[in-house]
């Protein structure tokens, strides 16, 4: 006779067992692979080949070093750990190098950067940038610090036309953010995808979009509403009636969003 066939149980069936199997895949932690330098060549250079740059906030800072035996030298620091691509191992770097994954920037006689302008955001801190020279029409992510007073309102602020590639602008605002309105409502800048950073001690820090900037804060302190290009633009309010203004954003930035 034939064998009876006993069914699963509850929870013991094929469809159960492969969850099961699939949640336990999800547990295990990737294993180092020490066999990476066995495998040929040309598999090697594939692997390497398919590397990516890595996003990064370049920090670089501008210094004028004064001594009598050498006179003035001028240095650019990077505080930015190179690309990890260029030091795996010489052949990585080899490959990298050969693809033009990066390129050296900002070059001085004892000095450079390794960037890839596409990906990399060029964080100099204090808006001083004539040292960039040459390097500047490359510069597609840029971030730097400043106080929106008269200096950077009328003559710093249309320095940044001169990053002709500019794709992406951050500004960490070193004052109140809510003082920042009028350069979100009347700059114009290479590129419209402009945000503003609150230096405050949250972690992150508070980050608002043009857009976001101008639907929060009124431009004026009238009720009528300004007639700039951004704010006809952005400002769903701009046919109603003017709203409220969280306090904090004149008085304090909030924590976070």
């Amino acid at each position: 006779m034939p064998k009876k066939r006993k069914m699963p149980g509850q929870g013991k069936g094929k469809g159960k067992g492969k969850d099961k199997d699939k949640d336990k895949d999800k547990n295990k932690k990737l294993r180092p692979f020490h066999q990476f330098s066995r495998l040929p060549a040309e598999l090697r250079t594939r692997v390497w080949e398919l590397v990516d740059a890595e996003p990064r906030v370049v920090e670089l800072r501008h210094h004028l070093e004064h001594t009598k035996k050498r006179g003035t030298r001028e240095q650019i620091r990077c505080l930015s750990r190179a690309p990890a691509i260029l030091h795996v191992c010489r052949e990585s770097r080899r490959i990298a190098i050969q693809r033009q994954l990066y390129q050296r920037a900002f070059v001085r006689p004892q000095s450079y950067t390794w960037v890839n302008f596409a990906s990399d955001m060029i964080s100099i801190g204090p808006l001083v940038f004539s040292w960039l020279e040459d390097d500047r029409p490359l510069i597609q992510r840029f971030r730097f610090e400043s106080e929106n007073d008269e200096c950077f309102f009328h003559f710093q602020s249309e320095e940044l036309n001169t990053l002709t590639g500019l794709r992406e602008l951050h500004i960490v605002c070193q004052d109140n953010i809510g003082h920042w309105i009028n350069v979100a409502e009347e700059k114009h800048f290479p590129t419209d995808n402009v945000f503003f950073i609150a230096k405050s001690t949250a972690s992150p820090s508070p980050i608002y979009s043009r857009r976001e900037m101008l639907e929060m804060i009124p431009a004026r302190p009238f009720p009528e509403y300004s007639n700039s290009y951004y704010r006809q633009m952005y400002d769903k309010r701009i046919k109603g009636t003017e709203g409220e203004v969280p306090d904090e954003l004149f008085f304090g930035v909030s924590e976070g969003k």
